[in-house]
């Protein structure tokens, strides 16, 4: 559904915390496409947000809701991609994590119903350019 459509005042089964999650979603001006911020406080803002509401699921609706679970320490690594190429990646030593990766990267443990944010040892501004660097060939 277009964002357009979930910001009409009509839209009854939205409540204003549904609207202000929308808003912290809306991506960069001209696209209609919802993603979280480049901006790695409103990134959080809008998982935080999310999460409270107690309405977030993972991949299936009639999953229990995914809660608030603590911060993680994470790092960056490399993955070589199926052409050979590196590129940088957020990575944590629970394999059964799923990383979200944005300017402020977050987890989810599905089998846990959890997500939280990853620690990193570099300051955030540096995470989203780092994530953002174009892959290294050999």
């Amino acid at each position: 559904m277009p964002s357009t459509q979930l910001q009409n005042p009509t839209a009854n089964y939205l409540t204003p915390v549904d609207r202000a999650i929308i808003r912290l979603l809306r991506g960069s001006g001209w696209s209609s496409e919802l993603q979280l911020s480049e901006d790695p406080e409103m990134a959080d803002l809008a998982m935080r947000r999310m999460l409270a509401t107690g309405r977030c699921r993972w991949q299936d609706l009639a999953s229990p809701p995914i809660a608030l679970g603590p911060a993680r320490r994470g790092g960056l690594g490399w993955r070589v991609g199926a052409d050979g190429r590196q590129m940088i990646t957020v990575a944590l030593d629970d394999t059964s994590a799923i990383i979200l990766p944005s300017a402020s990267p977050w987890y989810v443990v599905p089998t846990e119903h959890l997500a939280g944010p990853i620690e990193l040892d570099l300051p955030r501004p540096l995470v989203r350019v780092a994530l953002a660097a174009p892959p290294i060939t050999a």
